[in-house]
């Protein structure tokens, strides 16, 4: 058996905070994307791949977009990756509380949960850039709930 691959990436800079809704220096947001996921990820040139989502349509109309989390994605600590988290992280995006760099691609989307698996994105205008947006990654409901938004910067997970 071959040994393991080892990993080293350089970040010039001292992170503070380390989330994906907080992250606003260039080291901070190096390593949220090292650590966290969104429902799609880049692909090779311009196209997109399931990251945390199995698959995602849209409707006719480019206004409604389904996004379905994969059975075994699931958090660092075993917890499923649910469609709460996907409500979750867009509302503090959206929240001035958190104070998120990316507040104002997701102002005019609402997010609804359908069950455990399945998010709708509802937007207020289509977008071509809907897929780009779902690159957003993720934040953890079950740990992170509790914690107003305000403090998500500084609280123990952002460190």
């Amino acid at each position: 058996m071959p040994p393991p691959v080892v990993y080293r990436e350089g970040v010039v800079g001292v992170p503070e905070s380390i989330t994906p809704v907080t992250a606003r220096s260039r080291a901070e947001r190096t390593l949220v994307g090292l650590v966290f996921s969104g429902l799609v990820r880049l692909g090779p040139g311009t196209t997109y791949q399931p990251d945390l989502a199995s698959s995602w349509s849209s409707d006719e109309t480019g206004k409604t977009w389904t996004f379905t989390i994969r059975d075994d994605a699931v958090w660092h600590d075993g917890e499923p990756v649910t469609a709460d988290d996907v409500v979750y992280t867009v509302d503090a995006l959206k929240s001035p509380e958190a104070a998120g760099a990316g507040a104002a691609a997701w102002a005019d989307v609402t997010v609804e949960a359908i069950d455990a698996r399945t998010v709708r994105l509802t937007l207020g205008t289509p977008i071509g850039g809907v897929l780009a947006a779902a690159t957003q990654p993720l934040l953890p409901a079950h740990l992170l709930g509790s914690v107003p938004l305000a403090d998500l910067a500084t609280s123990e997970f952002a460190r």
